[in-house]
């Protein structure tokens, strides 16, 4: 994506910006795959370290301040850590929950697959 994305500065930043956007929610939003698994299995290791969530959970937030209109408006800085900002704060308060004894079992009885 370097290659691509300096190809595109050329022509249209906000090509290379949708690009940045993108990738920096995918690479903010890892737990969401796992954070079903983690309460239905009382893990929330499944989630990553928590000190991760939390210093993702910082970033991303600081991001999203310095992104608002109240600083420096950019949509795709926002849109790209308003999402890490909201799962990595879901995944820190999953980690609340299952320490407190919720999750685990399926309502409805099945396995979790």
């Amino acid at each position: 994506t370097m290659i691509l994305g300096a190809a595109t500065v050329r022509t249209s930043p906000h090509v290379s910006s949708a690009i940045a956007a993108a990738v920096g929610v995918l690479m903010s939003t890892y737990p969401l795959q796992s954070m079903g698994r983690a309460y239905a299995d009382r893990n929330p290791g499944l989630m990553g370290s928590p000190a991760m969530n939390g210093a993702m959970f910082a970033c991303t937030t600081s991001w999203v301040i310095h992104a608002s209109p109240l600083v420096e408006y950019d949509v795709f800085v926002l849109t790209a850590n308003g999402a890490g900002a909201l799962v990595q704060g879901c995944a820190l308060l999953l980690r609340v929950a299952i320490a407190r004894g919720g999750g685990g079992g399926t309502a409805g009885g099945g396995e979790y697959e």
